[in-house]
């Protein structure tokens, strides 16, 4: 696992398009850690509670399941939010190069079943998300489209 100083050191070094992945460091840190990452003017009093480093991945397998949902629903802009999210989180741990960061069409579903199989979670897209999703994920999640008839965008 990263240590604090490397993960500021990613974080500042970072060239994600949107920086979300930010947003998954700088739980991690103290205000003072932090402090390259953020606006000037930023104030400590206003800084939230700093998670565990052993929390990250249960806090990444909770967003997991976030994740899924924006890449079965087609949505663009949130789920490349959520691939930008799991590169912060992969990072963190120290796996994200075993991870095939250009297998993102279908709005990452194929990156987000390779990082469940790598953690060992595939109950999490066999059983434990929704009905709705279970099928169009692992139709994705393989490069197909979410069902025969989509016309939205996956399985291209």
């Amino acid at each position: 696992m990263l240590t604090k100083k490397q993960i500021v050191d990613r974080a500042v070094a970072s060239d994600s398009f949107f920086g979300f992945d930010k947003e998954v460091y700088v739980t991690y840190l103290t205000f003072n850690q932090a402090k390259p990452l953020l606006k000037t003017g930023a104030k400590p009093e206003n800084w939230g509670k700093v998670r565990s480093l052993s929390k990250v991945e249960e806090d990444m397998k909770d967003y997991m399941t976030f994740a899924i949902g924006k890449a079965c629903d087609h949505r663009g802009l949130s789920a490349g939010r959520s691939i930008e999210k799991m590169q912060a989180y992969t990072a963190i741990l120290e796996i994200d190069s075993q991870i095939d960061w250009e297998q993102y069409g279908n709005y990452g579903a194929p990156i987000l079943r390779q990082i469940c199989d790598l953690m060992e979670w595939q109950e999490l897209y066999m059983t434990e998300i929704d009905d709705w999703n279970r099928e169009p994920f692992n139709r994705m999640s393989q490069g197909k489209k979410c069902r025969d008839d989509c016309n939205e965008g996956c399985g291209y």
